[in-house]
């Protein structure tokens, strides 16, 4: 879910106009430090989205948290299950890439085609 919203903080930034590059470093130390933000938002930066971390192991998780919120009879697990849903347009629309592409996959669903490299 951290991936999905550093994704969105870098999209909302460049359509803004910001260099990500330059917002991540910002973003970098406080509160928002992490692994995510210090990995995958350098990756989206530099739109290297060569697979490291799998997107389909990565909705597996994914799905099998939701699975067992259903057997636990909890059925408001909404942060999971859009982030199963923005993974499987991820995977649907352009492959099995690195988790960080869901950058890829918020762009398309705002109207933004950026190309990958």
């Amino acid at each position: 879910m951290t991936i999905g919203g550093v994704a969105e903080a870098l999209m909302l930034a460049k359509r803004g106009g910001a260099d990500i590059a330059k917002v991540r470093e910002a973003l970098r130390g406080g509160f928002s430090e992490s692994r995510i933000l210090d990995l995958h938002a350098d990756r989206m930066a530099r739109r290297d989205f060569v697979t490291r971390g799998r997107s389909v192991t990565h909705l597996k998780d994914i799905d099998n948290a939701l699975d067992a919120a259903s057997q636990l009879d909890l059925t408001g697990c909404p942060y999971t299950a859009l982030t199963a849903d923005l993974f499987r347009g991820l995977i649907k629309h352009s492959g099995d890439l690195d988790h960080s592409a869901l950058l890829v996959e918020i762009e398309r669903r705002n109207g933004i085609g950026e190309t990958r490299e």
